[in-house]
C-alpha cells in the first residue's frame, strides 16, 4: 500500500522558497515610499522653477526667498491675490523646506532628501536644480 503526502524535505523546500519570495517582496515594497518621495520632490522643484520664472517676469527680479512666492510683501501692487504658490508646495517629499540660493547668474533649489542635511549618497542624495 502506498501512502500519500509530503515528506519533511519537500515541506522544508517549500518553506525556504516562500521565505525567499517574502524577502524579495518586502525589500521591493519598503523601498517604494522613498522612490515616490524623490519623484514628488523632483516634480515640486519643477513647479517651483516655473513659479520663479513667472515671478521674475512680473517683478523683474528673482525672489529673495521661496517664502516670498507665497506671501505678498507689504506695498506690492502687482501681485496675485493668493500669491504665486501655496506655502505647502514649498516642502519636499519628506516635509523639509527646500533650500533656495540666489547665485551670480540665476538661482538653485535644493532638497536634502531624507537626511535633511547637505550631501548624501544613493537614496539620501540631494535633489538639485540650478539655473
Amino acid at each position: 500500500m502506498k501512502k500519500s503526502g509530503f515528506t519533511l524535505v519537500e515541506i522544508m523546500v517549500v518553506v525556504v522558497i516562500l521565505g525567499i519570495l517574502a524577502t524579495v517582496v518586502v525589500i521591493n515594497v519598503t523601498d517604494q515610499p522613498n522612490i515616490a518621495r524623490r519623484k514628488v520632490t523632483t516634480a515640486s522643484i519643477s513647479n517651483i522653477k516655473t513659479v520663479i520664472a513667472l515671478f521674475k517676469l512680473q517683478q523683474n527680479h528673482y525672489p529673495n526667498s521661496l517664502e516670498e512666492l507665497a506671501n505678498k510683501p507689504a506695498g506690492s501692487a502687482d501681485w496675485p491675490a493668493d500669491g504665486y504658490i501655496d506655502a505647502d508646495a514649498l516642502l519636499d517629499g519628506w516635509g523639509n523646506k527646500f533650500v533656495y540660493k540666489i547665485e551670480q547668474n540665476g538661482y538653485s533649489v535644493v532638497s536634502y532628501a531624507a537626511e535633511g542635511k547637505e550631501g548624501g549618497d544613493g537614496e539620501n542624495e540631494d535633489i538639485k536644480y540650478t539655473k
